[in-house]
């Protein structure tokens, strides 16, 4: 679910700064890599 909510502000944000919708949807899919990259990072360390 965070994830989800990761891309979808990573959306939301790159298109009120006037992003493509190319460029939209690589910085929403960032976004959620790095949301991925914690919850992994949150599964090693506990």
């Amino acid at each position: 679910m965070n994830v989800v909510l990761l891309f979808a502000w990573g959306l939301l944000a790159a298109r009120a700064a006037g992003r493509t919708w190319a460029s939209t949807l690589r910085i929403g899919m960032v976004d959620a890599l790095l949301g991925l990259v914690v919850v992994v990072a949150n599964a090693l360390i506990k």
